[in-house]
This record gives C-alpha cells, sequence and structure tokens, in this order.
C-alpha cells in the first residue's frame, strides 16, 4: 500500500510510544497556506487538527501530538480509482524494519471516495497498531493516511485526529505538462576517481517512458618488475539497464518523481534543483541527494 507513498524516509523523527516532541511547523511553498500541512505538486493542502504539529519533505508529512502517542503519515498516492486504492492498501508495508499486515478487510470509510482498514504488525522494532485511510481526489490521485502507535498507545483520540484529517482534505488540480517538458531527457551523474567509477544514466522520455542505465569501469594494473609499475593496463565495463514509466509531482525547485515499474512495483526520486554560491542551475539537480546534469 505506502509502497511509494511513504517510503518512511522520515521514519527517524518519531519514536511510536513518545509523543512527538520537538516538532515544529516548516515553511510551506507559496501555494500553501500558513500553517497547512501540503505540497504544490500532492493535489491535496489540509489544516492540521487542533494542536498537532508537523514536519514534512517533498514525500509525505508526519504529524505529532504532545499528550496524544502515535503519529499519522499523510502521503499522496497516484491510484486511479477505489479498485487501485483497494489493491494498493491490501498489500500492506514491507520494509526494513517495517512489516505491518492488514487485520481484516479493506471496507468504505464513512466519508465518501475514502476506504479504510486495520493493520498489525512490527514498525522499528517495536509491536504496532494503525488505521490506514486512502482518499480519492476527484482529479486523481488522493493521500494515504496512516495512523500508527504502540497496540497497548492506540487510542479513539489517534483515530479521531485522522478522520479529521479526511474531511479537512481539499483538493486541486495539478499541471504538470511544464515539468515534463522541463525534465524530460537524458540526465548523467558520474561517481569515482583515476581508478574507474560508475556512469549513471536516467532518461525521462517526453511520452512518459522511462530508462536508466548504469556503465561500471575499472583499471587493472600489473606489474612485473616488483617496483609497482604498470606494464598492463586493462579497462572492464558493465552494463546494466531497465525500462519503466515515470510520473511527476512538485515544482521546478523540488519535488517528487514515481518510476512505475512493470511488475506493478514502484520507486521515488526526490529532486532538488542545485544551487551553488547563490545561483541556480537549472539543468543540474539533486536526484535522491545525487547531483545530476542534463546531457
Amino acid at each position: 500500500m505506502f509502497r511509494r507513498a511513504l517510503g518512511f524516509a522520515m521514519v527517524g523523527l518519531l519514536i511510536l510510544s513518545a509523543t512527538a516532541p520537538g516538532f515544529g511547523q516548516e515553511e510551506n511553498a507559496t501555494a500553501i497556506g500558513a500553517g497547512e500541512v501540503g505540497n504544490p505538486g500532492w493535489g491535496f493542502k489540509l489544516e492540521p487538527p487542533e494542536d498537532w504539529k508537523f514536519q514534512q519533505d517533498m514525500s509525505m508529512a508526519i504529524l505529532g501530538h504532545d499528550t496524544i502517542p502515535g503519529m499519522i503519515i499523510v502521503a499522496p498516492h497516484e491510484a486511479a480509482d477505489l479498485e487501485q486504492a483497494t489493491a494498493q492498501m491490501q498489500e500492506g508495508i514491507n520494509e526494513e524494519g517495517v512489516a505491518l499486515h492488514p487485520a481484516g478487510a479493506v471496507v468504505r470509510h464513512e466519508s465518501d471516495n475514502a476506504l479504510v482498514v486495520e493493520y498489525s504488525g512490527i514498525f522499528e522494532g517495536q509491536q504496532a497498531k494503525a488505521r490506514g485511510i486512502g482518499t480519492l481526489s476527484p482529479h486523481g490521485g488522493g493521500a494515504f493516511i496512516l495512523a500508527i502507535s504502540t497496540p497497548e498507545s492506540f487510542g479513539p483520540e489517534l483515530t479521531a485526529a485522522a478522520d479529521e484529517i479526511v474531511t479537512a482534505m481539499r483538493y486541486f488540480r495539478v499541471d504538470v505538462s511544464d515539468l515534463v517538458r522541463h525534465f524530460a531527457g537524458r540526465w548523467a551523474s558520474y561517481s569515482g576517481n583515476s581508478g574507474g567509477g560508475t556512469l549513471s544514466n536516467l532518461t525521462f522520455h517526453p511520452d512518459g517512458s522511462f530508462a536508466d542505465a548504469s556503465e561500471t569501469s575499472y583499471n587493472i594494473n600489473y606489474s612485473s618488475d616488483g617496483w609497482g609499475t604498470p606494464d598492463t593496463n586493462v579497462g572492464a565495463t558493465g552494463v546494466n539497464s531497465s525500462r519503466a514509466r515515470w510520473t511527476v509531482r512538485g515544482t521546478r525547485e523540488s519535488g517528487l518523481i514515481t518510476i512505475h515499474l512493470p511488475d506493478g512495483g514502484e520507486s521515488t526520486i526526490e529532486y532538488r534543483v542545485f544551487v551553488e554560491k547563490g545561483q541556480t542551475y537549472w539543468t543540474e539537480y539533486l536526484f535522491n541527494g545525487r547531483h545530476y546534469a542534463k546531457q
């Protein structure tokens, strides 16, 4: 369900049995009001429940409360309809340190165009209980909401806050045509040294198809005189590639690219434009923290 939407990139910010100390709101993009959860590329925004604080990055928002144990994770998804959302929610979550499985059937939520399912399992080495809600936007996609805590601390105040988030959700249409044109093309990144390295290429085709390829080269020096002088230099190269499809949400400055794999899985690339000494380079980006340049 939340395999792509959550990713748990920020899981270290909270401990399930704690009450979310140190939370603070970060400044949002101009399209999102002060104190609102949301992102221009998500297609939704909301005011958090009273006394709930939040942090967010480009992939999700995490909400916590000073006295209510647990946390609530809100993330965008791209399911086209209730059937697709149901299938994703039934998958549960299986990531490093996280194994949450449905404890019952996916059923309709009391709100229109929303589904709900209960989860149980392990979260960061602790027994966990969770309530997952999937909402659908009239413009496509929507939000996944996960209220999670330890079984002994999971209570009605946590689930009521999650339901309030569903009610507070406001959707808007996201126009990504400009972003598609901006990112379409081949992006390259090299890492290594004189002994060899890896060239990574990401190609975002305008028709929505995606290809990635990596080329690794290395040098092997043989010496026969005992002084380390190279007699022979041998270069070797291996190439790996895969094809899939891509979608993008966000702004030119930052956002999230989703790679839709042929087997139905998804992976994400969080992007941020490269800025150095106050200058912005629009043909250079950090993709999941790695520097790429458009070719």
